[in-house]
């Protein structure tokens, strides 16, 4: 199983508090995810507001309950910025590994293509 995680909303919280407040975001949603994550999971940053972790052996029910549950506890997180506390968001695209995808390229782009729906259909929410 792969599922690229994405920070909802991360270029927002760049503009309006400043970058160092996104870093802080993603430090600590990052701190979530390994929390939440278990310890043959494999997880690693993947670009600018994006995560990515394999989820070895794992089928769809138990990375289902995995992932919502990494989702629920990172938007329950409360954020200080500025003194100012919030909220922040994740949407989750999710793969399981079959043969028909022949390189992992295939499959990184069949994961991304599973972020953008979660984008999509209103974030904090997992595509499958």
């Amino acid at each position: 199983m792969l599922a690229i995680v994405d920070v909802d909303e991360l270029s927002k919280i760049n503009r309006e508090w400043g970058k160092v407040a996104g870093d802080d975001v993603l430090k600590q949603v990052a701190r979530a995810l390994k929390a939440g994550l278990r310890e043959e999971d494999l997880l690693c940053r993947f670009g600018g507001e994006e995560f990515a972790a394999m989820l070895p052996e794992t089928g769809i029910d138990e990375a289902e309950k995995l992932l919502n549950s990494v989702r629920s506890a990172i938007a329950n997180v409360e954020f200080f910025i500025q003194g100012q506390s919030r909220s922040a968001s994740v949407s989750i695209g999710a793969v399981l590994w079959n043969p028909s995808y022949k390189t992992g390229a295939a499959l990184i782009d069949r994961t991304e293509e599973k972020l953008k729906a979660a984008k999509d259909g209103g974030r904090n929410r997992i595509a499958w």
